[in-house]
Parts: C-alpha cells; structure tokens; sequence
C-alpha cells in the first residue's frame, strides 16, 4: 500500500536532486541502475524504475527513501 501510494503522487515526478520516476529513484543508484541493464534515463519507465525500486528494496527496506523516516 505504502509503495502503491508512492507510486501514484510521484509519478513521472523529478525530485529536488535528481530523483526520477514513480519511485524516485536517487542518481546515487546509478551502480545499480547499470549493473542491472539500464541507463539512467530509463527511470522515466514505470516497469525499469519499479524492478530497481525492488531490487533497492529487496536490499535496503524502506531505507533508500526518505519515507523511511516516517515508518
């Protein structure tokens, strides 16, 4: 729900520095961004942007977000 809600208000949104797409992701994940077929101006495109999204997840939990301060 909260990823859903996210995805919705932040939708094609760029962020104050730099974020992209549904899920904002953070230039400081280009590493990752790369290491998984991507370029960074892919993060436009909800399906790349919500497998990174994942896969920030599946490592970090809410961390990499700045809602994580809410949780």
């Amino acid at each position: 729900p909260a990823a859903v809600h996210a995805r919705m208000f932040e939708l094609f949104a760029t962020g104050r520095y730099g974020e992209r797409g549904p899920f904002q992701i953070h230039p400081i994940h280009i590493g990752l961004i790369v290491s998984m077929g991507y370029i960074w101006d892919d993060m436009y495109e909800v399906e790349p942007n919500a497998r990174v999204a994942r896969a920030l997840y599946d490592r970090s939990g809410w961390a990499p977000w700045s809602c994580s301060a809410w949780r």
